[in-house]
């Protein structure tokens, strides 16, 4: 399945190759197993969500709160801002920016 353009996900569940792409994604309390999001220019965000296994690269500006990552790949971005995370055997990679803010 592939989601592109402007994306919302909200409440919900997604699993299996299933591909986020294009100009913007805006992903809130979610699960997301299996899930490549990739070439986004615009501004995308990632709360209160639960992903395993996600591919995330080739993002412009990422921000991820209150999320838990678990063996998920972060490659390939200018910006990432990190909010209260959970961390399990994630590869965070080229880091020209990278912001761990506490509560």
């Amino acid at each position: 399945m592939y989601l592109g353009n402007r994306t919302w996900i909200a409440h919900s569940v997604l699993v299996g190759n299933i591909a986020i792409t294009n100009t913007y994604a805006d992903i809130s309390q979610a699960v997301l197993q299996n899930v490549n999001i990739s070439n986004i220019n615009e501004l995308t965000e990632i709360k209160k969500s639960r992903l395993t296994d996600c591919v995330i690269k080739d993002i412009k500006n990422l921000q991820i709160e209150y999320t838990s990552l678990k063996q998920c790949n972060i490659t390939n971005y200018t910006t990432v801002n990190l909010y209260e995370q959970e961390l399990e055997n994630e590869n965070v990679d080229k880091v020209p920016c990278y912001e761990l803010i506490p509560d």
